[in-house]
Parts: C-alpha cells; structure tokens; sequence
C-alpha cells in the first residue's frame, strides 16, 4: 500500500492534509517514506498500524523549524535545557509534546515512538523501534548503509537492523567530534545485551576495575563517588609503566565493557599525553602515566568517598 491508501484506510486524511501542508516538500517526501516503511514494519512484526503511520506522520513535524524556535518550545514545555542548540535531538522531543497539547494524543507508546525516534532509548517497546528503523531505511534513503540496513532487516529481522542502526549513528556522532547522547548508548547496550538489563554501574564499574587488575595496571582504584557527584557514580583510576601501556589498557577496558554491550560516549586524552579519561556516562576510567597521576591526584579530590578494594 502507498501512503495515500494507507492514509484512507485508517481514516487520517484530514490530519495528513494538515500536516503536509506545513512540511517542506523534501520532508514531505522523506515523510510519505516512513509512513509507508513504518506501516509495513508494523504489519509483519506485529505493532499497531494505525499508531506506525500517525507516529511517522508527527516525526519529522519540527525538523525543519529554526533553532531559535525550537530553543523557545524547549523551554514553553518544560524539556531538558541541553536540548536546545541540538535540533538534532529536541524536534522528536517537542514534536510529542505538540501532538499532546494540539491534537489531544495521550496513548504513551504512540509519544514515545516520535520522542525517541532521532535517539532510541534501553527498553524501546515494538513501535518505538518501528518508527527509529523506518526512519532509517525508507526508500529515499539513498545512503549505503541504508541499503545494508534494509537487507538486514529482511534477512535477520527487526532489532538485528536497529543494533546495527544504532551503531551506525553512535560511529556517525564520534565522527563528527560530538558527545553521544545517552539514551542512544543505552538503546545499542539493551539490544546487544539480547534485550536483557546491561549490569549495574558498579557491576560495569568492577568489570572494569578487574580488567585493569589483570592487565598489570598500577594501583588499580575503585571510587564510590554517587552520594557526591552530579556527573558519575563511580571512577576507576589506574597507573601504566610507560606511554605504551598506557595506551593498551585504555584498549582493554574498551574492549572488556565492549563484550558487554556498555560502550564509551567520549574518550579524551591520548597515550602520549599520559592520561587516558573514558567517559561511560556514569562511570569515568581514568587512565594515567605514574606521573600524571601523582600531578593530579584525582584520589586525593575524592578522599571522603568510599574506596572499594580489587584484587587482580
């Protein structure tokens, strides 16, 4: 079916009339494209099809708007203040609070399909991966990825394609130079988790700990630091012998939390430099030449925090 017989089956031309007329025409495009994707999507996996093409419809509805709007509306409905200056993230975020305060939709999963559509989100229920994917691969996608996304999804299903998705979007920001956004992260940790709850921040924290333990980091130290801090709960610190170690067990920590799904937003610092920070959003790694490390004495900065013991 094409989106003008999906539109009349579910009896939406009035609200599609309304809504395209505000799109530009490329948007407009891009959206008569996700309807269509998300409504198929919808019927073989089994979510609902009407709420798929209202969903795709709303989606994109302030893309096209201008920061200066978008930062005022931000503001007008209570989001978070860090979504404004990235219409990137706060047009889905807004685009839900307009389809509840003008058309008067309070079903949850419909507001959430368009609210997380640009970032996913751990946890994302059927229609919300629907509307993320369909995004994705609709046919006007002309990118390669999205031609390799499109083939998953037919060969190995749904949540295969939108790891793979997710992926492609975190390797796309890091590209870039931009932080990840956090609900992205724990979306790819959720699906590469085989959809079970990722480990505690402590259990992610120890597991890292340990990797440096048996790496012959230096003086491998675990601090509790959630009771004080606004930005972490817990930072393991540990020392290499020289730059080269330094560098390697950086590497390992990335790969030993890498097999568990818990991937880092931000890695600043280089070997050279003597310190390695690895940001994992609530847990800080931070990797130090014996130097550094005595410089800045991050230890001595949380004296009053719980020090947990690891042994290697």
């Amino acid at each position: 079916m094409d989106y003008k017989e999906i539109v009349a089956f579910y009896g939406l031309d009035a609200l599609w009339a309304e809504i395209g007329r505000t799109l530009k025409p490329e948007r407009q495009a891009h959206t008569r494209g996700v309807m269509e994707t998300a409504h198929r999507l919808a019927l073989k996996y089994g979510a609902d099809g009407r709420k798929a093409v209202i969903a795709a419809m709303f989606h994109d509805y302030f893309r096209g708007a201008g920061d200066e709007e978008l930062d005022g509306l931000v503001g007008r409905y209570g989001l978070d203040a860090r979504l404004k200056g990235r219409p990137s993230l706060s047009h889905g975020k807004i685009a839900a609070e307009h389809m509840r305060e003008r058309h008067g939709f309070e079903d949850a999963e419909l507001l959430d399909a368009v609210r997380f559509h640009t970032t996913g989100r751990a946890g994302m229920a059927l229609l919300e991966k629907v509307i993320y994917l369909a995004d994705c691969i609709e046919p006007s996608r002309d990118y390669e990825e999205a031609g390799l996304l499109r083939g998953l999804e037919e060969t190995a299903g749904l949540d295969a394609a939108l790891e793979a998705a997710l992926l492609g979007s975190m390797a796309y920001v890091r590209e870039k130079g931009e932080e990840l956004d956090g609900d992205t992260v724990k979306a790819y940790e959720f699906l590469r988790n085989g959809g079970a709850a990722l480990l505690t921040n402590k259990e992610i924290a120890m597991r890292a700990a340990e990797t440096l333990c048996a790496k012959k980091g230096i003086d491998v130290t675990l601090i509790d630091v959630k009771d004080v801090s606004s930005y972490a709960d817990f930072i393991v610190i540990a020392s290499g012998s020289n730059e080269r170690q330094v560098g390697s067990l950086a590497d390992d920590v990335e790969d030993a939390l890498g097999k568990i799904g818990a991937l880092p937003r931000h890695i600043e610092g280089r070997a050279p430099s003597g310190w390695i920070l690895m940001d994992y959003g609530d847990l800080l790694v931070n990797v130090f030449s014996r130097d550094q490390r005595a410089t800045y004495n991050i230890e001595q900065l949380w004296s009053d925090c719980e020090t947990i013991t690891v042994e290697g």
